[in-house]
């Protein structure tokens, strides 16, 4: 049997269904990971995931008792913050807390995302915009908020979008500077492009 193979079968033995040598090769000890969307699904199972690595995680959602049992998962440690990702004076709180809760942030994770089904042909402009507001304004908001907190304080860190996995137009990745100020902040999407600011 190859490694991966029995690395696989470990973790389907394994109550996480991730190996304690991913877990450790991924550590994110005495990090702060930011997780959106984490009532349930995808931002729910990366929350844990997270904090099984060892960081400290913030999560936010709409969904408040999703966040209670997306709490009660990952135990002591964690920090609720209840948030609408389509409004950017959210987003900001949620990063102040984060911040202020943990001192920095060096993941942030827009797992947020809404999916509606409706033929296009019959989809209103409030649809759009719904979608849209959380999908790709949420995402912006989110980056945007852990550029700065990334920039500013200095830390090396990753903010990105699970939307992505679903070739989402709202998908995003920020890398912030190694070092203080040595570089802009990116946003960096599947197509090659790219915003400083």
């Amino acid at each position: 049997m190859d490694l991966i193979s029995g690395l696989r079968n470990q973790a389907a033995e394994s109550k996480s269904g991730v190996h304690p040598d991913v877990i450790a090769a991924f550590s994110l000890e005495g990090r702060t990971a930011v997780v959106t969307g984490a009532a349930r699904g995808i931002g729910q199972q990366t929350a844990v995931t997270y904090a099984k690595a060892g960081a400290r995680v913030v999560i936010a959602d709409r969904l408040k008792e999703g966040l209670a049992e997306t709490e009660a998962l990952i135990g002591d440690g964690v920090v609720v913050v209840p948030t609408d990702v389509s409004d950017k004076t959210a987003v900001d709180d949620l990063a102040r807390q984060a911040v202020h809760a943990t001192g920095r942030i060096d993941v942030w994770a827009n797992v947020a995302g809404v999916i509606n089904n409706f033929m296009v042909v019959d989809a209103t402009p409030e649809d759009v915009k719904a979608i849209l507001d959380v999908n790709l304004m949420g995402v912006y908001w989110g980056c945007a908020a852990a550029g700065r907190v990334m920039s500013v304080v200095g830390i090396p860190g990753c903010v990105g979008s699970s939307l992505g996995i679903f070739g989402s137009m709202s998908t995003s990745i920020l890398v912030a500077p190694t070092k203080l100020r040595s570089s802009p902040t990116q946003f960096s999407a599947s197509a090659p492009r790219t915003v400083t600011f």
